[in-house]
């Protein structure tokens, strides 16, 4: 049987905020029936808000001891593996995080990966990221979260992970898609060899571009923090008010002494 081009899939816990843009995010690129969403024991309002907007995306429940974070690696992983029985390609991406061709050369997905292995070492290639960061004392706009492509409009700062910004950072520029199974450690950050040794100087595709929104709102950030601190038992609705905290601003402090202003094709496409 013939396999399919290409899926999404990613693993989320009550992520009502996150989850919901995520897929919106992904079937510009894909067909629905081809993004995969392994829940993690939820117990919020993430899956069916997530249904309401994508309605066909593939829902699994799964259970895993997360005391020890091999314990989610080794789940993608196995994932993954699965999923190459029936994809050419598979792309893992966390919940807020956010992958697409650049428009500029590429279409969308199809077009991408027709140059694919023509830049690859054996499977191996990462994203260009960056992680946009709130500029909380002077972007005051409120983000609507459920229009994933107007955040960009509201936000002005990221931290790079490529030249000529931030070369020595390149591991935040994540290996995410590929075509053979991945052997991820360090939070999929890099990729280790046969031997269990980290493959250096990976190929950074300035065609594949990563958006790492995790910072893009310091008080949504926060809500996540006190959400994950009560173990989810009382978790926080959207919107809800929160007090961030002095630590989380100054750590936000530090994080923007160190932006730049969000490339413009970060800004036009996402």
């Amino acid at each position: 049987m013939s396999k399919k081009q290409l899926c999404v899939f990613t693993v989320s816990k009550n992520e009502n905020v996150f989850l919901p843009a995520w897929t919106k995010h992904y079937s510009k690129y894909l067909e629905q029936n081809d993004i995969y969403v392994f829940d993690h024991l939820s117990t919020d309002n993430s899956i069916s808000k997530m249904l309401d907007f994508t309605p066909k995306v593939s829902v699994e429940c799964v259970d895993f001891d997360v005391s020890r974070f091999e314990n989610y690696t080794n789940l993608v992983k196995a994932k993954q593996s699965s999923f190459l029985r029936q994809y050419e390609y598979v792309l893992f991406a966390e919940t807020d995080e956010f992958i697409f061709p650049k428009k500029e050369r590429h279409s969308g997905f199809d077009s991408y990966l027709k140059t694919y292995e023509n830049k690859t070492k054996n499977g191996q290639l990462r994203c260009q990221g960056i992680e946009i960061v709130h500029d909380y004392k002077s972007e005051h706009d409120k983000l609507d979260f459920d229009e994933v492509g107007t955040w960009t409009k509201h936000r002005n700062h990221c931290r790079a992970w490529y030249k000529p910004f931030s070369p020595s950072k390149a591991l935040y520029s994540k290996p995410l898609l590929s075509n053979v199974e991945l052997n991820w450690r360090n939070g999929f950050h890099d990729i280790n060899d046969s031997k269990g040794i980290p493959i250096p100087n990976i190929y950074i595709d300035n065609e594949l571009l990563f958006v790492h929104c995790h910072d893009i709102d310091i008080y949504e950030c926060e809500r996540r923090h006190q959400a994950k601190v009560n173990n989810f038992s009382n978790t926080l609705l959207i919107g809800a008010q929160v007090s961030v905290g002095s630590v989380l601003k100054e750590e936000f402090d530090v994080k923007l002494s160190k932006c730049v202003l969000i490339p413009p094709e970060y800004k036009e496409q996402f």
